[in-house]
């Protein structure tokens, strides 16, 4: 497999065919029109493999950028700009993804796919027969080992974190310590061109998240380890996207306050040295403090997002969320006790276990709480994740009916799952049911913010046909 020119890497972004987000731009969101935004894992590998070889060229095509401006590219002709072609994927686009692999296999190319899909279903992506090698961890020492064995740097064996064909089921790698990872290098990205459709740009301060929700695919991800980046290394890059003209930035983290000391130190030094950018932050609603509004609100935070889940408490149980009902009550005042302040609440609808009568708690108590024009609601549908443990668990306990597998559903914007416990009537009337909630509470919510998209006829029109029992 050695390489007898400069092995060049380029990277295409999939496409997902429904966007969570439509046009938002000139709004008070932070959120990207059409989900076209540069993707964080694209910037972090070049940047390091720059620094560890900077003997390989990395080339990037945003294909969603391409796609939104009206100017889709062929993946026959992207697919040449590389002797390896890497991509990265949720469930959603991971059809898409196969679509990149095949086209790059047809030309001959080594490929490579990462993201939060492969983490869990690596042995389906080595049946499709189209990928070399699948990043099941972090990216960074998993992408500099493959390009060493392509350039015959080291002898081929196997590497922990990359499945293959040969090894389907590879040993887990070591997590990356984040304090030598150099800063994220943007040069040679069209951020210019991203800003059309980016109403802010992102930032990883930290990775990872300790909470052990069921339903959460990126704490598992990590294994439940939480890591900070140098608080120093965090404030250069947000100073950089100031430069290149972002005005408002999304500290992307799972949560962004585990670690008080730190996050202290971190929004401190924001207060100090932020150039004039406005942030938005996500923590657990029983992370914020008044202390740490306060630290965060001179730091420039205007938005503070926090998942709720539910307002019952039996079904955050269900969940292993483990929040009290006084920590959201607490959530909601801190944060609008402090007029330059927005409040982001996550909900999620469907869980298993859930009653009719604890949804409509639930309806009721979202509409009252988004009524607030300071109150920025985002509402999911529970959406069991292909290879994750809680998908694995509802089938063995029949907890409900999936009512489509077509992957390119799985956005949590579809209610592509029905818990045993709102099966008191027939599935298509209870579905039928649950979307005319949804679209209730959505109608109220986007009195203040366009966030929530109605359910699409054509997902109703394809469920009738592909009834699939969990």
């Amino acid at each position: 497999m050695r390489m007898n020119h400069q092995l060049s890497l380029v990277w295409i972004d999939t496409l997902c065919e429904y966007p969570i987000y439509g046009e938002i731009a000139n709004t008070p969101l932070y959120n990207s029109s059409h989900d076209v935004s540069l993707p964080l894992a694209a910037v972090y590998l070049s940047t390091f493999l720059s620094r560890h070889r900077p003997d390989i060229t990395f080339k990037y095509h945003p294909r969603r950028l391409y796609e939104a401006d009206g100017v889709p590219r062929p993946l026959a002709e992207l697919v040449h700009d590389g002797d390896v072609v890497l991509t990265s994927c949720s469930t959603a686009d991971s059809l898409d993804a196969q679509r990149i692999l095949s086209a790059a296999k047809e030309a001959g190319k080594i490929t490579v796919i990462g993201g939060i899909y492969p983490r869990f279903c690596h042995t389906t992506i080595v049946d499709w027969g189209t990928a070399d090698y699948i990043c099941t961890g972090e990216g960074e020492m998993a992408l500099l080992a493959i390009v060493d064995q392509i350039t015959g740097r080291s002898e081929l064996r196997s590497i922990a974190g990359v499945a293959t064909s040969h090894v389907p089921r590879p040993a887990s790698a070591k997590l990356i310590d984040l304090s030598a990872l150099p800063d994220p290098d943007y040069e040679g990205f069209p951020l210019k061109s991203f800003a059309t459709y980016m109403n802010s740009a992102y930032i990883l301060a930290t990775r990872g998240c300790p909470a052990p929700c069921h339903f959460c695919t990126s704490a598992r991800l990590y294994g439940y380890s939480y890591r900070m980046r140098p608080v120093a290394s965090v404030v250069r890059e947000v100073n950089d996207l100031y430069e290149r003209g972002f005005r408002k930035i999304t500290l992307a983290d799972d949560t962004v306050l585990v670690d008080h000391s730190w996050a202290t130190e971190l929004f401190t030094e924001l207060s100090n040295h932020n150039p004039g950018v406005r942030l938005k932050i996500r923590a657990r609603a029983d992370e914020l403090t008044a202390e740490m509004i306060r630290i965060m609100v001179d730091a420039g935070v205007e938005v503070v997002q926090f998942g709720v889940e539910s307002i019952q408490l039996s079904t955050r149980l269900s969940m292993h969320k483990r929040l009290e009902q006084e920590s959201i009550q607490r959530a909601f005042d801190l944060v609008l006790s402090t007029d330059s302040l927005c409040a982001n609440p996550l909900y999620m609808l469907a869980y298993p276990g859930e009653t009719w009568e604890d949804l409509d708690a639930n309806c009721a108590y979202i509409k009252e709480r988004g009524a607030d024009r300071r109150v920025i609601t985002y509402i999911s549908f529970t959406t069991p994740y292909p290879g994750t443990g809680f998908s694995r668990t509802i089938r063995r306990s029949g907890g409900g009916v999936v009512l489509t597998k077509d992957l390119k559903y799985y956005t949590n914007k579809f209610p592509v799952f029905i818990p045993a416990s709102l099966l008191t009537m027939s599935v298509d009337q209870a579905l039928n049911d649950l979307v005319a909630r949804f679209n209730d509470v959505a109608e109220c919510v986007n009195q203040s913010f366009p966030t929530q998209r109605r359910v699409p006829q054509e997902f109703f029109d394809e469920i009738k046909i592909h009834h699939v029992d969990a």
